[in-house]
Formats: C-alpha cells, structure tokens, sequence
C-alpha cells in the first residue's frame, strides 16, 4: 500500500512492522511466530496505477499488461540521484569563507556524500562536517509546546585547512538508517552541519597568516629558528546545507556489503 509508512525508530516516534505467522498441528495449541521486516517507502510511487484485480479465468479474456513496480522504483531511483552539480557560498562580514560544491542533489542509503571544499580569502584554520538526521514532530500532535527537533549524527570528518586553498571530504550514509520522509507526526530530514575555525589573524590581500615567531640568535648572519604560535585566537561559523536521502535497491544493498567487506584491513 502506498499509504505505509517506512520502518522508523527515532527519539519521538517508531514504525515498526511485523508479519505474525500461526502454525497449528492437529490436537496442539497455536503457535504464533513474529517475524520482523523492514519498510521501504518512496514518496510519488503508488500501486494505485497498477492493473485492477479483476481476472478472468476464461482463456479468451484480455490480458491486461502487467506493471512491474519494482523497475518504476529503480527508475525513480536513478532519476533522483542523476549528477546534478550545486554550489553553496559561505561568507561573513570579512568576506568568503568557503564554496561548497556537491555533485548530486540526492544519495541512496549507503552512499558516499563527496563534499568538495574551495576556501577563500578569509583564512580558515580548521573545517568539521557531520552527516545529521534531524527528526521535528508536527507542532499538532506535541505533548510537550515547542519540542525541540532531535539531531541524530551518523558521520564526522575533520580537516585542518591552514593555508590549504582547495581540499574534499566524503560523509558516508550508513545502510540501517531510514530515508527522508514526512507523515503527519513527524518530519525526517538530513543535512551536513559545518563548523568553521575563522583565524582572527587575517592577513592582507595577497598574504597568509603568520602562524609563528622568527627567532634570530647570536651575530647577524647565523642561523634562525621558527616556531608556531602555541594557541591561535578563532571565531566559531557554523552553517547547515541539506541533502535529500531516497532509498536504494536490495541489489545495491549486497553490493556494498560485499564490497565493505572485501576492503578491510588485513594483517
């Protein structure tokens, strides 16, 4: 059914499906056994244009063309996650911090989020990434007025940038995490939070930021000694771009698995 929502465990609400199976011998009580499944559910695909239901037995009535919905659900999918390059500009008052460039407007579950990073004029010490799902119940159904939204971070990446014009990094989705969805309880969204470390030193146009003292001993002449200043004064950007995470394919699922498994380290 198209109305079925996908199988959800977060801070507030869970969705979770069962198929109960009754086995029964002659003379023997009734043995119930509950199997537990996963939903997957894909907004803007409905059985409802599917074929009717009402057969014929007759061999001489028409045949009525089948739809395979599994192909429309791969299609949908690869239509969502085609190359789509967006550009996001990061700037303060000072100036541009950063541009940052993702290559698709949507990711399946278990792909990697390739962020590329181009800074600008103003010196960035260090740059965070976390891959969050956020989850806000409908301001309707709130047992408690003005529930905050629960962020739940599934990945994190770290790069120190000093003096670095260009670098990239990859936020992987894990495989057990539900998609984004909305009922009319809760919302689940996802997004890559930044953290930004803006050096408070900033040089001028067409300089970088001396990050150490020049220590000269003895006569003119001899030998000089650099050292890196022990602590750097910065100010904290924090910025938050959102990503669309659609399901992914069974075929896809075990390919990955398998592929995880084969890249491990071996001693």
């Amino acid at each position: 059914s198209s109305g079925i929502n996908a199988e959800y465990g977060g801070s507030y609400i869970k969705y979770s499906y069962l198929v109960l199976v009754g086995l029964q011998r002659v003379n023997r009580p009734v043995s119930l056994i509950s199997l537990p499944i996963r939903i997957i559910n894909l907004p803007g695909i409905s059985h409802t244009n599917g074929p009717s239901s009402t057969a014929k037995d007759h061999p001489f009535a028409k045949k009525e063309p089948t739809i395979n919905f599994e192909d429309i659900f791969m299609d949908k999918v690869q239509s969502l996650c085609c190359k789509k390059t967006r550009s996001f500009e990061v700037k303060t008052n000072a100036g541009l911090v950063c541009v940052v460039r993702l290559s698709r407007s949507a990711y399946r579950l278990g792909d990697p989020i390739e962020v590329d990073l181009e800074f600008g004029d103003v010196s960035c010490v260090q740059v965070t990434l976390k891959l969050q799902a956020m989850e806000t119940i409908s301001p309707d159904h709130e047992t408690i007025p003005e529930t905050d939204s629960r962020f739940t971070t599934h990945d994190v990446k770290t790069i120190n940038c000093i003096h670095t014009a260009s670098t990239s990094a990859s936020l992987h989705i894990p495989l057990n995490v539900v998609n984004s969805f909305s009922t009319n309880l809760v919302l689940v969204r996802w997004q890559v939070h930044f953290e930004f470390l803006i050096s408070q030193l900033q040089p001028s146009p067409g300089e970088l930021v001396d990050l150490g003292n020049t220590l000269v001993s003895g006569e003119i002449g001899s030998d000089c000694e650099w050292r890196p200043l022990q602590s750097v004064p910065v100010s904290t950007l924090t910025w938050e771009m959102p990503v669309r995470v659609v399901p992914t394919i069974p075929q896809y699922i075990a390919t990955i698995a398998w592929q995880r498994t084969q890249a491990k380290d071996t001693v």
